[in-house]
């Protein structure tokens, strides 16, 4: 049970996420972390933790989010479990372990799915969709070195589309 309401979490999510398509990582980081010492239990202020220290090329701070989020991972949906597993370098069938090959496999579909969610969502003019799947794709981006080389070029081609939906308002 949350010690808020739902409204309060939805506004909360809402703020992060401005703040992080704004570029304002540092402060979302801030916001996360007061968020989680009078929350703890409070899963996607651990998320939100880790997209703004990947976004920043934080990894120490990454790294506490998504060890936090992962700690909290019955209470994430599936896609967030996903997500936080890909970034710790997790098997995709946690506990089980998986090979390295396997592991590259499913970052860059889930890369992919990300980026693809992403332009679909502009395509509608689902602003809130396009920016939620775009900062989970520049985070694991940012986060991931051993990808295919053409998965890393788009990083530009996701900035460009991500600053389209913040212009349509």
């Amino acid at each position: 049970m949350l010690p808020f309401s739902p409204r309060w979490a939805r506004a909360y999510l809402e703020l992060v996420e401005g703040m992080l398509l704004n570029g304002d990582y540092g402060e979302a980081s801030d916001l996360c972390e007061q968020v989680l010492d009078s929350f703890p239990t409070f899963a996607p202020a651990a998320v939100g933790l880790l997209q703004a220290g990947a976004l920043m090329g934080n990894s120490t701070l990454a790294e506490r989010g998504a060890r936090r989020a992962w700690q909290l991972r019955d209470s994430l949906s599936v896609r967030d479990r996903e997500f936080v597993a890909v970034f710790l370098d997790l098997s995709p069938e946690y506990p089980q372990p998986s090979t390295h090959s396997q592991f590259v496999e499913t970052s860059e579909a889930l890369i992919t799915s990300y980026l693809s969610e992403a332009t679909a969502a502009t395509a509608v003019g689902d602003v809130e969709g396009a920016v939620r799947a775009y900062l989970r794709y520049l985070s694991l981006l940012s986060h991931r070195t051993d990808l295919d080389p053409a998965l890393m070029s788009d990083i530009d081609r996701a900035r460009t589309e991500l600053a389209r939906p913040n212009e349509r308002q």
